[in-house]
């Protein structure tokens, strides 16, 4: 996947080649970067749960454009970052 914008700058600036593994459920590790899938969009951020509650069935994203609540039944496939390239394009 390459970032478009700076919506993740400095961690993954624009151009930036992210390189995404599939996880076979829903689990996160707190303040890592995901890129979530569901039926509508792709979000990309650091992933938190709900008030920090892990037994939550609702994930936080946060990038600099939005913070975004999606609900754990409604993710088409969660993906964990494993590593980037910058300046791919």
């Amino acid at each position: 996947m390459t970032i478009r914008a700076n919506f993740l700058f400095p961690e993954y600036p624009n151009g930036s080649l992210l390189f995404i593994q599939p996880l076979k459920k829903p689990f996160i590790e707190p303040g890592e970067y995901y890129m979530i899938q569901t039926h509508r969009s792709k979000y990309v951020g650091r992933c938190y749960y709900l008030n920090d509650d892990q037994s939550s069935n609702v994930i936080t994203i946060i990038n600099r454009l939005q913070s975004i609540n999606i609900p754990i039944s409604t993710i088409k496939q969660l993906y964990a970052i494993v590593g980037s390239l910058q300046n791919a394009i």
